[in-house]
């Protein structure tokens, strides 16, 4: 996952959020599954943030469909070589990966919900090409000025649904968006 540092140049407020984090949804018979995030503008906590980053159903069984069709591969015989296992075992696993991808997104009612608030109203960010996203009521436009790798030291357990599954997999502080004003030279001097 990556940490981002974002100014706004218009109003130089700073936005830390940590994006491409891998959510781990753990489903009603407890088959678990990853899926990854989006960086989004929420409305109710007014800052950068990630939500979920939910796959249409019909992309899900395009995506099934060519496994099935594909049989085993090279990737299959690789990482059956590398884990020292047989190949259609991997090619199995894969197979039944999509189709419990398939089976949570139709199950899915809810629509993606900010992960910091769990709100369900935010803007995902039309990022342009140099990585800058506007700075929605400012009219600034936020630019990258640190991108960090980070490592996920604990993995987020949500619900199909997209709830923290207990309160221990509610957003711990260090994996929030972190925003702060700094104030422009005039506004230092009073």
């Amino acid at each position: 996952m990556f940490d981002y540092t974002h100014r706004c140049d218009r109003c130089s407020q700073i936005a830390r959020v940590v994006f491409a984090r891998f959510l781990c949804y753990r489903l009603d018979d407890g088959t678990e599954i990853t899926w990854t995030d989006q960086p989004v503008w929420c409305l109710d906590c007014r800052c950068v943030s990630a939500a979920e980053a939910l796959p249409e159903a019909a992309w899900l069984a395009e995506m099934l469909q060519r496994v099935e069709e594909r049989g085993i591969d090279n990737d299959d015989r690789e990482g059956a070589k590398f884990l020292g296992r047989d190949a259609s075992t991997i090619h199995s696993e894969e197979v039944q990966q999509w189709r419990v991808k398939l089976r949570w997104r139709i199950a899915r009612r809810s629509p993606p919900r900010c992960l910091k608030c769990g709100s369900l109203t935010f803007q995902p960010l039309s990022l342009a090409q140099d990585g800058s996203f506007e700075h929605p009521g400012c009219a600034g436009r936020f630019h990258t000025v640190l991108c960090a790798h980070a490592c996920q030291g604990k993995r987020q357990v949500l619900t199909s649904e997209g709830l923290p599954w207990s309160e221990d997999d509610r957003l711990s502080e260090d994996w929030l968006c972190k925003f702060a004003h700094l104030p422009f030279e005039s506004e230092r001097n009073h």
